[in-house]
């Protein structure tokens, strides 16, 4: 890390297998240099600076009140933020906490089950806007957005907007079951929903969502169909998806199209939806591969410059102990005691070993399970790109396995030469 901001990295990112930030310097939330920075696991600094800074992502991060979170507003230049599956620290639960940036073009929040914190979000340039599980969320002076993805409850949707969108141009809206939640949808709420998507010219929306506005019909669907800018209807099963053959009733496919004459209609199929959710998680899953992969390499060469530092050292003992005179039983008693450190270092270092490479096998089976159900051109596509990961997967094990070869060679040499040292006289 130290070498990175010597070095003056624009991108840097950061990744704990345990939640820490104890021993994060603080010069990673203080340069000049970095303009895309992504932390995994970590608490963030209790102070930031950093204003080149355009893209943030934070993945898992434990934010400590407004010290944490109310930093992010410090980014004057930030043009894109991801928060996915963040958390907030016990004492400030019932806050509610404000983020202003105004150059923010690109927000996405994932996965904010557990982010139970009202979130007020000023982005008067905000463009391209995804939500996906994450409810306490308001937006204030948004009048340029383009693009809206979606994924909750109706509730959580309308929180989000107290207004309508002129400029918005894309909307993927998946609404879960209102049961779900015990949810309960008037018509001034759905009214409400569909005002708000009214001026898109490309709309996807699930078939919960379809058979809500059916259930409001006698009110809705005799008024004129507000969506004069619509090009494209694309309506895809319920969420999660259901086998069971689904069909999209006719009064509100006319309600949507009739004002939009040109406009065309896809229904998705549930085959199809599950090709794109094997997929996506084929994709996920090879990206946390290509991550452990590299951390295994790091982890390889950090041993095998402590390898070599430990030979150094050793024969360096020998050949002081070689220019003194020591007592003998001392001698043997040292040397053995030498000799069980180094047997246990072995049995640490392969048991370390088997550990690295099982996690890999795993992480290769895990992505093969979705890869399998893909139909063809699809995994012609994806099986490319795995086939290659797969390729360095096995360098990365042939590399842990060298290690352990080398450790176990240089340890039996150093036993070897203390066993020679003993019966010696």
């Amino acid at each position: 890390m130290d070498y990175a901001f010597t070095h003056n990295a624009q991108q840097l990112t950061v990744r704990s297998l345990h939640r820490c930030a104890n021993d994060l310097p603080v010069s990673l939330f203080s340069s000049e240099s970095v303009k895309s920075l992504s932390l995994y696991r970590l608490k963030p600094a209790p102070t930031w600076d950093l204003p080149s800074l355009t893209t943030l992502y934070l993945d898992d991060v434990t934010f400590n009140g407004d010290e944490g979170i109310g930093h992010i507003s410090k980014c004057a230049n930030l043009k894109n933020l991801t928060l996915h599956r963040c958390y907030m620290s016990g004492a400030h639960i019932a806050t509610v906490f404000d983020i202003c940036l105004p150059e923010l073009i690109n927000l996405t929040l994932e996965e904010g089950m557990f982010f139970e914190n009202g979130l007020n979000v000023f982005a008067p340039k905000l463009e391209n806007l995804t939500v996906i599980d994450w409810e306490t969320v308001h937006l204030q002076s948004i009048s340029k957005l383009v693009s809206l993805v979606y994924k909750g409850f109706c509730s959580g949707l309308l929180q989000i907007f107290s207004f309508g969108l002129c400029y918005l141009e894309k909307v993927d809206i998946c609404i879960c079951n209102p049961c779900y939640k015990e949810e309960k949808i008037d018509d001034h709420n759905l009214v409400d929903l569909l005002r708000l998507i009214q001026n898109a010219k490309y709309i996807t929306l699930n078939l919960d969502l379809i058979q809500l506005i059916f259930s409001f019909r006698e009110l809705i669907l005799h008024q004129p169909s507000p969506f004069a800018n619509l090009k494209h209807l694309k309506v895809y099963p319920h969420y999660p998806f259901s086998s069971v053959q689904q069909t999209m009733p006719i009064e509100v496919k006319n309600y949507f199209l009739d004002s939009s004459p040109c406009a065309t209609f896809t229904m998705v199929s549930y085959e199809e939806m599950k090709a794109v959710e094997h997929a996506t998680s084929a994709q996920k899953y090879m990206v946390d591969l290509q991550m452990l992969l590299e951390q295994e390499k790091i982890k390889c060469e950090t041993n095998k410059a402590h390898i070599n530092w430990s030979n150094a050292s050793m024969e360096e003992n020998m050949n002081e102990q070689g220019e003194t005179q020591i007592d003998e039983e001392k001698l043997v008693k040292h040397e053995m005691s030498r000799i069980r450190k180094y047997w246990k270092a072995i049995s640490a270092r392969i048991d370390q070993g088997e550990v690295s490479i099982g996690r890999i096998f795993f992480a290769l089976a895990v992505i093969e399970s979705p890869l399998k159900k893909l139909p063809a051109p699809t995994y012609d596509r994806i099986q490319e790109r795995f086939s290659s990961l797969r390729a360095e997967a096995y360098n990365v094990i042939k590399l842990i396995m060298d290690g352990m070869k080398i450790k176990c060679d240089g340890k039996q040499g150093c036993s070897s030469v203390c066993l020679h040292e003993l019966t010696t006289p």
